[in-house]
This record gives C-alpha cells, structure tokens and sequence, in this order.
C-alpha cells in the first residue's frame, strides 16, 4: 500500500502525534463487532529535541484521523525509547 497524509495531518494540533524520529511503526488490520474490517498504521515511543516519548498512535485509514492509543495509568508502558524495532 502506498500510504499518503494530508499536510499538516501529523501535528498537535489536529490531534496526532507530534514530529518525533527514531520511533517505530507496523500496520495492525482490526475487525470490529459490526464485522467491519479497518486498517491502522501504529506509531510508538520516538523522540525530538524536547526528549523522548513512549506514546502509541494509530493512523485509521478508514476515517482518515489519529487515535491516541497510549495505556491509561491503569496499565503499565513500556519506558520512553528511541531507535527501536518491531514485528507484526
């Protein structure tokens, strides 16, 4: 798949992730209750000059906007990482 934002898609202000580097990313395909079948683009940790982050946020290409998918305080997260890999 070819994967393709709308500039300015990846700011704070329109409720994604902030610019980072080093962070690590997969595509999770999740089917809901209604058996419809959606594609995200999941992004976690990273960092920028303002120093690291351990937040996970998913692209879904069916509505086209971020969701903020970091564990609430409930749930532990992995420490804040860069330069890190992935397997999906």
């Amino acid at each position: 798949k070819l994967w393709e934002f709308a500039e300015g898609s990846s700011s704070p202000d329109t409720g994604g992730p902030s610019p980072r580097h080093g962070h690590s990313a997969t595509v999770a395909t999740i089917e809901d209750e209604q058996g419809r079948v959606t594609d995200y683009m999941v992004v976690f940790a990273g960092r920028a000059d303002a120093g690291y982050y351990n937040d996970v946020w998913a692209w879904n290409t069916r509505a086209r906007k971020w969701e903020d998918w970091t564990p609430g305080s409930a749930h532990p997260t992995p420490a804040k990482r860069d330069h890190h890999h992935v397997a999906s």
